[in-house]
């Protein structure tokens, strides 16, 4: 390019760049060669939302735009964020990609590291047992549509199970579930269906009025109940 037109670009890069979607990001780790947490979680969100068993199945919107108004709920960006969460602390994801990339062996197996920072499939990523990350996560998953079939099937709006208010509380319910029944194996889903059966909570009572999307914190209620 000449002077001329390299200006012209840099110009408009520079005075009209807009963000770039994060789902759209995450994307694009599909076209890496190595391995990394954040191809992992792609993979995953991929996978889950085309398996005709998944408790997923056509809930996520993969570029972070809605496709089908009446089944998507989650879009990509915010399905990975929290699961990626579970693998590689989030200031460290670059590096794991980078030490991957390089051919070098991953760090972590620490029991007081995983249970400290939740990692609770952290050992698994390091063992490239990802089919592991993802059975468990729809066991889990099918285990709270068991539940709440109602809540978490339908896109209703004032119910928001299946939303990223209910769905980021449920992963950060998850580590404490695994802690309990261990992190050695994939957990059936009869094992998680019993962790919610003593929940009081009803389909309808998962509802913005119980649980404020500004504020999700408020959601790990639901591990209190």
């Amino acid at each position: 390019m000449d002077p001329e037109d390299q200006a012209l670009v840099f110009s408009t890069i520079n005075l009209k760049q807009t963000p770039v979607s994060t789902s759209i990001t995450y994307d694009l780790f599909s076209y890496a060669k190595s391995r990394s947490p954040q191809k992992t979680c792609h993979q995953i969100a991929r996978r889950l939302n085309l398996d005709p068993e998944s408790p997923f199945k056509d809930k996520i919107m993969i570029l972070g735009v809605a496709h089908d108004k009446e089944k998507e709920t989650l879009t990509q960006a915010a399905f990975i964020k929290p699961l990626q969460r579970l693998i590689v602390m989030e200031n460290e994801a670059m590096r794991d990609r980078d030490a991957l990339k390089r051919g070098k062996i991953l760090l972590g197996r620490r029991s007081r590291l995983i249970r400290t920072k939740n990692l609770v499939f952290r050992n698994w990523f390091i063992d490239n047992a990802d089919s592991n990350i993802a059975q468990t996560i729809v066991n889990y998953f099918t285990g709270v549509q068991d539940r709440w079939p109602k809540a978490w099937k339908e896109k209703t709006p004032g119910l928001i199970l299946n939303r990223t208010t209910g769905y980021n509380a449920l992963m950060r319910f998850l580590p404490l579930v695994m802690f309990r029944l261990g992190l050695d194996r994939v957990h059936e889903i009869d094992e998680f269906r019993r962790v919610f059966e003593p929940v009081t909570l009803e389909d309808e009572e998962f509802n913005p009025e119980v649980f404020k999307p500004v504020a999700a914190d408020r959601a790990n209620y639901l591990g209190g109940c």
